[in-house]
């Protein structure tokens, strides 16, 4: 490899969740590391999460649309899944006690499929009184139902 630009370049390439094995040098010895790829924080490239929003006042998690073509990115997506990414997760929140992953997808919220973040937004909002949410979500650990005990204050 020539460089920085061209390592960068190749990482960027990389399916988020896949792990991979380099070598580097640490005082003149070689050393063999895995790492697993993860996406830049939101911070780092300039896209700040949307923290006004109903799920993360309630649930503690940013999210976006999962947009065409964006599951190669992600090596436990296919072309066929449909949900929207949890693009943040807010330590200490109601998703964070639930170990929902960040960029994991939520497919379902109380059984109800999601397909666009205004659906989930809607349906948090609607659903005020309720004490807690079950999620099906599909993550780098597999296909699962997750229950989130919401604080209502």
């Amino acid at each position: 490899m020539s460089g920085l630009y061209e390592f960068r370049l190749m990482v960027a390439e990389c399916p988020i969740g896949k792990q991979y094995p380099i070598k580097v040098l640490r005082q003149k010895e070689e050393v063999k590391l895995n790492v697993a790829i993860d996406e830049m924080p939101l911070e780092l490239v300039g896209r700040p999460a949307k923290t006004e929003s109903v799920s993360w006042k309630t649930l503690g998690l940013a999210m976006r649309k999962l947009e065409n073509g964006i599951f190669q990115r992600y090596t436990y997506l296919s072309e066929k899944d449909r949900g929207i990414i949890v693009e943040k997760v807010k330590n200490g929140s109601p998703g964070f006690n639930a170990n929902i992953p960040r960029n994991a997808l939520i497919v379902a919220i109380n059984g109800q499929e999601i397909v666009d973040v205004q659906t989930f937004e809607t349906f948090l909002q609607d659903k005020q009184d309720i004490s807690n949410v079950t999620l099906d979500i599909k993550s780098i650990n597999g296909t699962e139902k997750v229950t989130v005990e919401l604080n209502n204050n």
